[in-house]
């Protein structure tokens, strides 16, 4: 019998497939030339000090990192280096 996947696993699978992505496409791809306007725009707005919020996920990104949403809860593991180090 197979456990079910978990939402949270997912999540982290297609993240780490976006970030695979990513590192290898090519400049001239639709990718980095969509990233490149977006952080051009952004740089834009903090040159000339207007009130300028950016439109990025990456702040609701880093919110939900560290959460999953079945219930899960996220468990610290204290380091305890081998001895064979």
């Amino acid at each position: 019998m197979h456990r079910p996947k978990r939402a949270c696993t997912e999540r982290t699978k297609q993240k780490i497939q976006e970030i695979l992505q990513w590192e290898t496409c090519t400049e001239d791809s639709e990718m980095f030339k969509t990233v490149e306007a977006q952080m051009q725009l952004e740089l834009n707005h903090e040159k000339h000090g207007s009130d300028y919020a950016p439109s990025s996920t990456s702040e609701s990104d880093s919110e939900s990192d560290g959460q999953c949403s079945d219930g899960e809860e996220k468990k610290e593991e204290p380091f305890k280096p081998s001895e064979d180090e």
